[in-house]
Order: structure tokens, then C-alpha cells, then sequence
């Protein structure tokens, strides 16, 4: 009688899990990659890029870029739109083989500082939307293999878009040095001075190079400065989160991945049911 028992709630488990499973394919899933919607439409607010310009009007920034600890190497205040630095006033001290060299330069509207790691960021969003709306608001999910190749697709993206920010590629002195960038500089600095603005994380970084030996590319001296960008801040905030929210709805169907049908449903309860070996014996579902 004890093991009758057993597998009958053996058996219960299984419906329950199976109505757990069904539940998730038909409400959870849809809820979860609306919100993911909702809020990568949000980062894209935040990096003001690749919206409608009349709903989402583009706002500039303007930011202070300092060298640390209070030094005075490196002074800019940049105007920032979107992915464009539309204005910068930079001051620059710089050590030479003759000692401290002084320098000022400007980048102006007419030619702005393209800021690309911004742009990637948006480019990897963008696709991350576009798989979301490749199907129908109504749709409905029918196994946990449909639901997890969207994921996969929507994590890939994701990822993709929040290393851009966090992670910039190192750039050689060479691919600076050559950048289209370097012109936007008026009046132009000499040969052996190369800026770099990047992103890192929610900052804006500034760093400046004085090279020796121009045919090999040589450091002789680095100054650097920064800022904090914060709709940055809250676009790194926001792609861990919906990151995360992605991963745990995974986690979630990766429990059920071995009931992917009411066939797996029907083998799994009866493995467990002492009556297995009776011919005459069936378990049934509702």
C-alpha cells in the first residue's frame, strides 16, 4: 500500500509539474520578453540613438572631463549628443623630452568625434528589438526549445551590446594616430600627439599620448582624464538587469527541458509507478 502511495504522489507531482510547465509557455514567457521589450526600448531612450526623433527628442549633454586626483594635465569640456561629440575645449600638458609642452585644440560641430562603441551598443539593441518583433504579440510558445532559441538569440545581443560599453577594444597607437577622428581636432596637433576618447563602462575617457619615435610608435608620456556619463551609468544598470531577467526565465525552462511533451510527461510518471511491468494499468493526465 506504501508504495501505491508513493507513486501515486509520484504521479500528482508530475501533472503539477506539467501545469507548471504549460502555465509557463503561455503567460510567464510572453510577460518576460514584453518587459525585456519595454526596457531595451528604454536603453535605447538612454543612449539616444536609433529612436523616432520627434517621440524621443535627443538632449545635449554637456560634461567636464578632468584629469584625476585634482592633476591638470589633461582639461575638456565636450558637448555630447547621442553618439557624437558635437563641441570640445581641450587643454592639454603634456611631458616631453624637453619638458612640460602646452597645447589647446577644439572639435566643432561642423565635425564632430564619432563615438563608436555607442553606436555598436545601439546596433546590437536594435537587433535585440527586432527579434522580439519578428513575432506575433499573440503568439504562443508550444515547447521550451522555441522559447530558449529566442533567448539564445536575444542573450547573444545583449551581451554583445553591454561589452561594447564596458569593454572597449584596444585600439593600437598606429589605428589612432590614422583615425578619421584626428581630424575633427582645429588647429591640428603635431604629428607626435594622438588623442583617444572612449567609453568605459559609464565614463567618458579622454587620454592623451606623446610619442617618440614616430616610425615604431612610442609612448614617451600618457595623460588621461574622465568623467561620468550617467545615462551611461543607467544603460549599463539596465542591460545587466534585462541580462539577467533573460538567464532566469532559461534557468526556469531548463528545469522542464526533459518534459518537452505529454509523451515525456506519461514516460516520466510512469517510470515511477509500481504498475509499470501491468499492461492493464494506465495513467491518465488532465
Amino acid at each position: 500500500m506504501g508504495d501505491k502511495w508513493q507513486a501515486d504522489d509520484q504521479i500528482e507531482e508530475c501533472k503539477v509539474l506539467k501545469h507548471e510547465f504549460e502555465w509557463l509557455l503561455s503567460h510567464e514567457v510572453q510577460s518576460v520578453l514584453l518587459d525585456v521589450y519595454n526596457t531595451i526600448q528604454k536603453c535605447c531612450e538612454r543612449l539616444n540613438i536609433g529612436l523616432d526623433a520627434e517621440s524621443f527628442p535627443i538632449r545635449q549633454e554637456k560634461l567636464v572631463v578632468a584629469s584625476p586626483q585634482g592633476a591638470d594635465n589633461v582639461k575638456c569640456i565636450v558637448t555630447l549628443l547621442g553618439d557624437m561629440i558635437m563641441e570640445a575645449d581641450i587643454k592639454l600638458k603634456l611631458q616631453s623630452k624637453h619638458g612640460f609642452t602646452y597645447f589647446k585644440t577644439n572639435v566643432h560641430a561642423d565635425i564632430p568625434w564619432k563615438l563608436q562603441q555607442i553606436q555598436d551598443c545601439a546596433n546590437h539593441l536594435m537587433t535585440a528589438l527586432e527579434i522580439l518583433e519578428s513575432t506575433e504579440k499573440d503568439h504562443k510558445y508550444t515547447s521550451g526549445d522555441e522559447v530558449s532559441m529566442v533567448l539564445n538569440e536575444l542573450i547573444q545581443c545583449l551581451h554583445r551590446a553591454l561589452t561594447c560599453l564596458v569593454l572597449p577594444r584596444r585600439r593600437t597607437l598606429e589605428e589612432l594616430f590614422q583615425s578619421k577622428n584626428m581630424k575633427s581636432l582645429r588647429p591640428e596637433l603635431p604629428k607626435d600627439i594622438v588623442l583617444s576618447f572612449y567609453i568605459q563602462g559609464h565614463k567618458l575617457v579622454l587620454t592623451a599620448y606623446m610619442l617618440q619615435g614616430m616610425q615604431k610608435f612610442e609612448i614617451f608620456s600618457k595623460s588621461m582624464a574622465e568623467c561620468s556619463v550617467p545615462r551611461l551609468n543607467e544603460c549599463v544598470y539596465i542591460l545587466s538587469v534585462v541580462l539577467q531577467e533573460c538567464q532566469q526565465l532559461k534557468d526556469k525552462l531548463s528545469v522542464f527541458s526533459q518534459y518537452t511533451n505529454n509523451n515525456d510527461w506519461r514516460l516520466m510518471a510512469s517510470e515511477t509507478d509500481p504498475n509499470k511491468d501491468n499492461p492493464d494499468h494506465v495513467i491518465h493526465f488532465v
